[in-house]
Formats: structure tokens, sequence, C-alpha cells
């Protein structure tokens, strides 16, 4: 019988194989606040979650990488999902309204 707990992580690392960005990247997240530009900093230490971001710009409303606490914070984490990779695309036109 398999437990639930190795299902959820095998399911966790079969999504972190199929990753779109990659480290130092600028991607742009996308969620129900808004679009905003952010760099990637790394991967997320966590089972939900695959990128630790920083906003470039001012905070967003979002669960804090240092503190692990709700906070109007720069620094963030991210699903792979919610992110859109710039450096697959040689030309980018960014309009910041």
């Amino acid at each position: 019988m398999i437990s639930q707990a190795s299902t959820t992580k095998t399911a966790a690392g079969a999504r972190r194989q199929n990753l779109r960005c990659q480290r130092d990247n600028l991607a742009i997240l996308t969620n129900r606040f808004g679009t905003r530009v952010v760099r990637i900093v790394g991967r997320a230490a966590d089972l939900y979650y695959d990128w630790k971001v920083e906003v470039l710009g001012s905070p967003i409303w979002c669960i804090d990488a240092r503190s692990d606490a709700p906070a109007f914070t720069n620094l963030g984490y991210a699903m792979d999902g919610q992110l859109f990779p710039l450096a697959e695309t040689d030309e980018v036109e960014l309009a910041i309204a």
C-alpha cells in the first residue's frame, strides 16, 4: 500500500524535473494581484513552491521568503506555472503601465 505522503513526494519530484525557468533568469510573474517582472534567486526549499523570486519594483503581498509569513515583500516564493521566462525569446517588448 502506498502512503499519501510518498505519492505527494513523487508528484513533487516529477513536477520539479519539468521546470521552464532557471536560476538568475528574469521572468514575468502573473498572479491574481497583477503582473510583475522578477529575478529568479534560486530553488525554493518547499514542496508546493518551485522558486524563490525577487520582485523588481515595489513590494507585493505574498509569503515572505525570509520569515515564511504573509507580508509586503520583495522576496517571495512562486510556482513555475506562474512564471514566464524572458530568456526564451531574443527580443521582448515590455510595456509598463
